[in-house]
C-alpha cells in the first residue's frame, strides 16, 4: 500500500489537473446515469399515483380499440347496471391558459357528476366553507353552462385564479374560452399531478375535444367487489365487438410499457457522457505509463513483477472512479431536479400527465454509482496497463522501450471502427425492446 501511494498517488499529485479532469469527466457521467434513473423512477411512480388517485373506487372499466366506446352502444348496455353503478368518463390533456397569459399543461376530466360521485370524491371548496354538501341541482348548477369549468384549489392559488374568472382551454391550435365555476379542495382527484386537474360536464368536454358520439371508457363500480373476477368474465362475454373490459391497472401498465421504451432511451443516452469518462481514465492511464517509463522500469529492476506494476495502473483506474463515484452519486441527484423536469414535459405531452418527484438518493443508488463506474473505469484501464508490464528495465534505461511499438497499427483501429459502425447499423434495424 505504502508503494502503491508513493507510485501512483505521488504521480497524480505531480499533476494535479490530469487527475481533475478525469475525475469531473467521471463524476458528470456517473451523475447523468443517477439522474435519468431517478427522473425515470419519479416519472412512473407519478403516474402510478395519478392512476390510482383518478380509478378511485372503479372496479372494472370498460374500453374500446382505440378510439374509445360509441356513445350508440351504452343504451345497448344498459344490463351493466345489473353489476354496479356505470360513469362514462372523457379523459383528455390540454393546456390552460390563465389570466397572466402563462399556460399549463392541464389533465381534464369529462363526467357526469351525480352519476360520477360514488366513484371520485368530489369536495367543492364553496360547500365545504359551509360545512355541508351540496344539493343534487346545486351540483349539477357548476357544470351546467358549456363555458364552465371545475380547476383545483391547488391550481387556483398558485396562478392566481378564482371562482368566475375567465381562463382558455388551448385544444390542440383550438382556443376556448371558459369561466372557473368552481373550486376542487386538496382532496381524492385534485391531488393528481399536483393540482393541474380540471373538469367539465362530459357533454361539453366532448364537444371541446372534438369527441361527439364517443366516450373514452365507461367505468364500473361493482355491487360486490369481492366477485371481481367472475363479474369481469360474465361482461365481456356480453360486450358488442370491438369492446373489452379490464380493470384500471391493465390501462396503468399499457401506459407503462410506453414509458418504459421512452426511458430506456433516455438511460441509453446518459451511458454516452460516462463514456466519455471512461476514455478519460485511459487517456490519464495511459499518459501515466508513458511519463513514468524509467520509474516503472526501475520497479522492475528491484523485482516488480509484472502482475505487481498491471495492478498498480488498474489500483490508479479504481480509485479516480471510486472518487468519481462518491461525488456523481449526489450530484445526479441535484441533476434528477432538472431532468424530472424536462422528462415530465415529454411524458406529459406524449404519454399521459403526472407528476413527478425526485425520490430521495438510496443506498442502491451508491451502489449503483460504485458498480458502474468502478469496474468499467478499471475495463478502460486495461490496454494501457497492459502497455506497462511490457516495458522492461533495459527499455526503460534506453528509453526506447517496445511498449509504444507494439500499439496496434492505425489499420487496425480503422477495422474496429467499421466494425463498430456495422453493427450500430444492424442494431438499429432490430425491432423494438418489449414490442
Amino acid at each position: 500500500m505504502a508503494l502503491f501511494r508513493r507510485f501512483i498517488v505521488r504521480g497524480l499529485a505531480r499533476d494535479p489537473a490530469r487527475g481533475l479532469v478525469t475525475v469531473a469527466g467521471l463524476t458528470l457521467g456517473v451523475a447523468v446515469v443517477i439522474a435519468i434513473r431517478l427522473a425515470n423512477t419519479a416519472s412512473v411512480r407519478g403516474f402510478e399515483t395519478a392512476l390510482d388517485i383518478v380509478a378511485g373506487k372503479t372496479s372494472l372499466e370498460i374500453v374500446g380499440a382505440g378510439v374509445g366506446v360509441p356513445e350508440s352502444q351504452l343504451e345497448e348496455m344498459d344490463w351493466l347496471r345489473e353489476y354496479g353503478r356505470v360513469s362514462p368518463i372523457i379523459d383528455r390533456t390540454a393546456r390552460l391558459a390563465v389570466p397572466d397569459g402563462t399556460r399549463h399543461p392541464l389533465r381534464v376530466l369529462g363526467v357526469d357528476l351525480l352519476r360520477d360521485r360514488p366513484f371520485r370524491e368530489y369536495q367543492l371548496l364553496q360547500f365545504a366553507r359551509e360545512e355541508r354538501d351540496p344539493r343534487p341541482q346545486e351540483l349539477l348548477s357548476v357544470l351546467l353552462d358549456s363555458t364552465s369549468v371545475v380547476l383545483t384549489e391547488r391550481f387556483a392559488r398558485r396562478h392566481g385564479v378564482d371562482i368566475e374568472s375567465p381562463v382558455t382551454l388551448v385544444v390542440g391550435d383550438v382556443r376556448h374560452p371558459l369561466v372557473v365555476q368552481g373550486l376542487l379542495l386538496d382532496e381524492g382527484p385534485a391531488q393528481v399531478v399536483d393540482g393541474q386537474l380540471g373538469l367539465l360536464d362530459i357533454a361539453t368536454a366532448q364537444w371541446l375535444f372534438d369527441r361527439l358520439g364517443w366516450i373514452d371508457r365507461v367505468e364500473i363500480q361493482l355491487f360486490d367487489a369481492a366477485a371481481i373476477d367472475a363479474s369481469e368474465r360474465e361482461i365481456a362475454a356480453r360486450l358488442p365487438a370491438g369492446l373489452r373490459v379490464q380493470r384500471p391497472e391493465q390501462r396503468g401498465r399499457q401506459v407503462e410499457k410506453m414509458l418504459a421504451a421512452f426511458h430506456f432511451n433516455l438511460t441509453a443516452l446518459s451511458y454516452i457522457a460516462l463514456i466519455v469518462g471512461l476514455f478519460l481514465v485511459y487517456n490519464t492511464v495511459a499518459v501515466a505509463v508513458i511519463s513514468r517509463r524509467s520509474e516503472i522500469g526501475t520497479l522492475r529492476a528491484l523485482g516488480a513483477t509484472r502482475r505487481l506494476v498491471f495492478g498498480f495502473f488498474l489500483g490508479e483506474a479504481a480509485v479516480l472512479a471510486a472518487v468519481g463515484a462518491a461525488l456523481g452519486a449526489p450530484a445526479g441527484w441535484l441533476l434528477a431536479r432538472g431532468a424530472v423536469r424536462l422528462t415530465s414535459s415529454t411524458v406529459n405531452t406524449l404519454y399521459v400527465t403526472s407528476q413527478a418527484t425526485v425520490p430521495a438518493l438510496a443506498v442502491t443508488d451508491l451502489l449503483l454509482a460504485g458498480a458502474v463506474a468502478v469496474p468499467l473505469a478499471m475495463i478502460a484501464a486495461l490496454i494501457p496497463a497492459a502497455e506497462s508490464v511490457r516495458i522492461t528495465p533495459v527499455d526503460a534505461v534506453r528509453d526506447s522501450g517496445r511498449g509504444g511499438d507494439r500499439r496496434p497499427g492505425p489499420w487496425r483501429a480503422a477495422l474496429l471502427g467499421a466494425a463498430l459502425f456495422a453493427a450500430a447499423a444492424w442494431l438499429s434495424t432490430l425491432d423494438a425492446v418489449g414490442g
